[in-house]
């Protein structure tokens, strides 16, 4: 019985393996990519960024990950900090992960 629970708990805890949704690596670089468009080619990083449960999105294709962290934008030569919780919408163009929409 415990190895069951124990197979249950590990499989939730990985809701990007098996091509299901994207990975941190790809839900950041979605981010970074869709950060800069928006604020005109700002260079952006993150910090402390953590991706929750990813799940089929239902209004939209694509997958509806929650995102908590801290984006820092350089706005000319000034970290500006910004707090980061939403859920992001993303979907697979081509070979990349990209935003669709934000909640």
């Amino acid at each position: 019985m415990k190895k069951v629970l124990m197979l249950i708990a590990v499989s939730l805890a990985l809701p990007g393996c098996a091509g299901a949704g994207p990975g941190k690596a790809d839900v950041e670089a979605a981010l970074i990519k869709h950060f800069e468009q928006a604020s005109g080619g700002m260079r952006t990083t993150f910090q402390k960024l953590e991706v929750g449960t990813c799940r089929k999105a239902e209004s939209a294709p694509g997958y509806a990950c929650s995102v908590n962290g801290q984006a820092q934008i350089d706005v000319g030569g000034r970290l500006q900090k910004e707090a980061l919780t939403a859920t992001f919408v993303f979907d697979k163009v081509g070979d990349r992960w990209t935003v669709v929409s934000a909640h």
